[in-house]
């Protein structure tokens, strides 16, 4: 089998092993702390540095001679992260997860108030069992997507929001009081994931789970749903951790990350 070419250049790669030794935990690093954490040479570690701060990439503090992360490297992270198409990130993940599921899947944000639909993928020759749409617009407080979105907001605001909008009872199953909401918005932040069981249309279950960007808020919601019949107690655990899996591919493509 023919071998794929190297075109590596190696002192970047050697910048990139001095560059990752700044973390979370470790955000200032001295020059043999860089040293021994990379096992490259004293020398060559001062080079890059030297060259790094000149980059503004790092800082240097002239008291203490440490280092850490210049803001260089924030100004091309933010330009990363703008760069994204958020709906363009999403398409693969849907369809894939449509494939896994055989379900409806959608993809919503919030919208002045509102579970706003921007994306819906179906299995071909699927049973139509709700009237979803891209551009359809429903009540946050009822819907799984809806209050995976609610869950990520300050309960002030989620307060203010169901005063303005109201909270109609739709079918038997739906949530019309505050106090219960609330309590199942705790379950949802604790098991990271939503269910609407008949809570906006008879006959349909839908869960839902969250898409974090890079700064770990929940920028969007991801749903499955179907026939009640098929998103049966014995069936739901599959579709919630298909679902969640999806989810979490999603929000690293756009940046986040749980470490």
């Amino acid at each position: 089998m023919q071998s794929k070419p190297d075109y590596s250049i190696r002192v970047i790669g050697r910048m990139a092993k001095v560059l990752h030794c700044f973390t979370r935990q470790d955000p200032v690093q001295s020059l043999m702390d860089i040293t021994r954490a990379t096992g490259l040479h004293k020398s060559t570690v001062f080079r890059i540095l030297d060259t790094l701060e000149q980059l503004e990439w790092i800082r240097r503090d002239p008291q203490t001679g440490t280092y850490r992360l210049g803001f260089g490297l924030f100004e091309l992270g933010s330009r990363a992260i703008q760069g994204l198409n958020f709906y363009e990130a999403s398409i693969g993940h849907l369809k894939e997860l449509v494939k896994i599921t055989q379900q409806t899947v959608h993809l919503v944000v919030h919208d002045n108030g509102k579970a706003l639909y921007i994306n819906k993928v179906e299995e071909p020759g699927a049973i139509v069992v709700q009237p979803s749409q891209i551009g359809l617009r429903l009540p946050m407080y009822c819907t799984a997507v809806g209050k995976v979105l609610l869950s990520d907001m300050p309960p002030a605001k989620v307060t203010a929001l169901l005063e303005k909008e109201g909270m109609a009872r739709i079918t038997a199953n739906t949530i019309d009081e505050p106090a219960a909401l609330f309590a199942d918005l705790a379950g949802i932040r604790e098991q990271g994931y939503a269910l609407d069981d008949e809570e906006i249309q008879v006959g349909l279950r839908c869960v839902a789970a969250p898409v974090r960007d890079f700064t770990g808020k929940v920028v969007a919601a991801i749903s499955v749903s179907g026939l009640t019949a098929v998103f049966s107690e014995e069936r739901l655990p599959f579709f919630v951790e298909a679902l969640k899996k999806t989810a979490l591919r999603l929000s690293a493509e756009i940046g986040w990350s749980d470490r």
